[in-house]
């Protein structure tokens, strides 16, 4: 059985005697960058102006031993300055390929997977997801501070920091898969567990997710044996696939699909397009 894992310093936080868990509930600002690099962090941004807070955002990584999975929903939210509206749109891919594994988010996501698509394409030196990270948190300062400048609502400003992030890498032979979140109202603080990490939209509160979150963490299957990852991942894709159906039915802002990536340990990485979860065994 998978443990669930536990995350210091998170506000909110269920534990019986023989499970920790948390979960991060990060704000969905998503933000339009331009072309940006590392020496111009803060690229141009359309931001809605309202100030109301909204996520659509659930993510998962779990390391499984052989292989690790990424998942997330299929919903976006869009925040512009030339509408009074904060409008939800489907389609969005939230599990993205690194040159070291995967990576989805939380918060920002936007703004995240473009210092991500930067950092990588001009530093060859990247071993593993902690350079990312590394590097993600000097952005997200920098970013926050230019893109406050250009908001005239201060409600929307602490918004702008929530951002969380799951990374997956492989580093002598083992996978790693990290999450760490970056918003103030949270101890920043990088989580390396062999057990399921989670962020969870805000209308879903940890009384709600915790049976779905044990129930997961029962189902799913470590896997030790590369010859089994063929049987292993069917049962664990299913585990994961059933958590998101029963998170959607208690969700309103979640989207209707579901996107999946696999990081191997030996290294091959694979992500699938979106599909409807109705599409899934």
């Amino acid at each position: 059985m998978l443990a669930p894992v536990g995350c210091p310093g998170a506000p909110t936080r269920r534990q019986d005697p023989t499970t920790r868990t948390c979960h991060f509930r990060a704000l969905t600002v998503i933000i339009f960058i331009g072309e940006g690099s590392p020496q111009s962090p803060a690229p141009p941004i359309l931001i809605h102006q309202s100030g109301e807070e909204i996520n659509v955002t659930l993510v998962i990584g779990v390391n499984l031993g052989e292989y690790a999975v990424v998942a997330g929903d299929s919903r976006e939210t869009v925040f512009t300055e030339v509408s009074a509206e904060v409008t939800a749109v489907e389609g969005f891919e939230k599990v993205r390929p690194t040159p070291v594994g995967l990576a989805t988010g939380s918060g920002i996501t936007r703004a995240v997977f473009g210092a991500i698509e930067d950092f990588t394409k001009d530093a060859a030196e990247v071993r593993d997801s902690t350079f990312i990270t590394d590097y993600l948190r000097d952005f997200m300062p920098a970013f926050v501070r230019e893109a406050s400048k250009r908001v005239t609502d201060p409600r929307l400003v602490p918004q702008l920091g929530r951002a969380g992030w799951i990374l997956t890498s492989v580093e002598r032979g083992r996978l790693h898969v990290r999450l760490y979140h970056s918003d103030s109202a949270f101890s920043p603080d990088e989580l390396d567990e062999e057990a399921p990490l989670v962020l969870l939209p805000l209308d879903m509160t940890a009384k709600q997710s915790l049976p779905l979150e044990l129930d997961l963490m029962n189902e799913l299957c470590a896997c030790h044996s590369e010859s089994t990852v063929a049987t292993s991942l069917g049962g664990n894709l299913a585990a994961i696939v059933r958590f998101f159906r029963r998170a959607s039915a208690m969700s309103v802002h979640l989207g209707v699909g579901l996107q999946v990536g696999i990081h191997h340990r030996g290294g091959h990485v694979e992500v699938q397009p979106i599909r409807p979860l109705s599409d899934f065994a």
